[in-house]
C-alpha cells in the first residue's frame, strides 16, 4: 500500500507519532538490519487495537521496516485466555504463521494479561520463553487494559524484565472530538454522503455529550442510528440538513 493511502487513526496520537517517526528513519531499519521496538499499549478490546494493528502494518509494509515475506498474514491478533490448552492452540498458530521462512516476522498483537494469574503454572513460564523466541523476529504489540490494573502492571514488569527493546506507551483517552470524527469517518466509510458536516458534527457532539459516551461500540451504535436517518432514494445515500431535522423532531417529540 502506498504511504498517502494508509488511514491514520483518529485518537492513539501517541503509538501513531512513534509509528511515524519509525518510519521518518526507515534507512536505519533497512541499511542496518535493526528493528522497531516492540510496544505494551494500554487499549481494551472493542477500542481500536485491529485498526492500530493494521495502521503499524500498513506504514511498516510501505516503508520497509520489516520484511513480511514470512507468511500469508501480514499481522496476527491473539489473546490468551490463561489456560494451558488455549495457550498451547495460540502458540501454534502463531508458529504456522510461517509458511514461507522458519519464523515469523509480520506484527503480532498480543494479550496475555490473564496468563500472570498463572503465573505459579507452566503456561507462564512457556509463554515468557516463547515469546523471547519469537520477539527476536516479529515485532510485538502487547496489549493491557485501558486503565491497567495490578495484574496490567506486574505483567508489563514481566515483559520488561525478561523482553528487550520493548518499551511502555500510556495512550491518552479517546476525547469527545475525536469520538464524533470516529462517527462521522463510520458514516461515510458505510458510503453514506454527508452533505451537512457541520450540522451533523454538532449533533453527533451532543449526543455524546448527553449519554456520557466513553466506549467505541456506543458511538459506533450512534453513528448506526444517524445512518438509519439517510435518504436512500438516489444512487448514492445522503444525509442533508432535512434528514436530521427528522431525527431532531422526533428527539424533541420523545422528550
Amino acid at each position: 500500500m502506498n504511504y498517502n493511502d494508509i488511514v491514520k487513526p483518529i485518537g492513539l496520537y501517541e503509538i501513531c507519532s512513534l509509528i511515524i517517526n519509525n518510519c521518518s528513519k526507515s534507512d536505519v531499519y533497512k541499511k542496518c538490519g535493526i528493528k522497531p521496538h516492540h510496544y505494551i499499549v494500554n487499549l481494551d478490546t472493542g477500542e481500536g487495537r485491529t485498526t492500530l494493528l493494521e495502521y503499524i502494518t500498513n506504514m511498516y509494509k510501505s516503508f520497509s521496516i520489516l520484511d513480511f515475506k514470512s507468511g500469508l498474514d501480514d499481522y496476527l491478533e491473539i489473546v490468551f485466555d490463561g489456560s494451558f490448552n488455549q495457550f498451547k492452540e495460540m502458540k501454534l498458530k502463531i508458529e504456522s504463521a510461517a509458511v514461507f521462512s522458519e519464523a515469523y516476522h509480520g506484527i503480532i498483537g498480543i494479550d496475555a494479561t490473564s496468563l500472570i494469574t498463572h503465573k505459579s503454572e507452566t503456561q507462564w513460564t512457556d509463554y515468557l520463553t516463547f515469546i523471547k523466541k519469537i520477539s527476536k523476529e516479529a515485532n510485538i504489540i502487547f496489549f493491557i487494559s485501558t486503565q491497567p490494573t495490578k495484574h496490567d502492571e506486574l505483567y508489563v514488569n514481566e515483559i520488561i524484565k525478561n523482553i528487550s527493546n520493548v518499551e511502555m506507551v500510556n495512550l491518552a483517552p479517546y476525547s469527545k472530538n475525536e469520538y464524533v470524527d470516529i462517527a462521522i469517518r463510520y458514516i461515510e466509510n458505510k458510503g453514506v454522503r454527508i452533505e451537512c458536516a457541520n450540522e451533523l458534527n454538532n449533533l453527533l457532539l451532543k449526543e455524546i455529550q448527553k449519554d456520557e459516551i466513553n466506549a467505541l461500540n456506543a458511538v459506533i451504535s450512534i453513528a448506526e442510528k444517524f445512518i438509519f436517518y439517510a435518504d436512500f432514494s438516489g444512487f448514492t445515500p445522503t444525509i442533508s440538513e432535512k434528514d436530521l431535522s427528522k431525527l431532531v423532531y422526533k428527539g424533541e417529540r420523545s422528550k
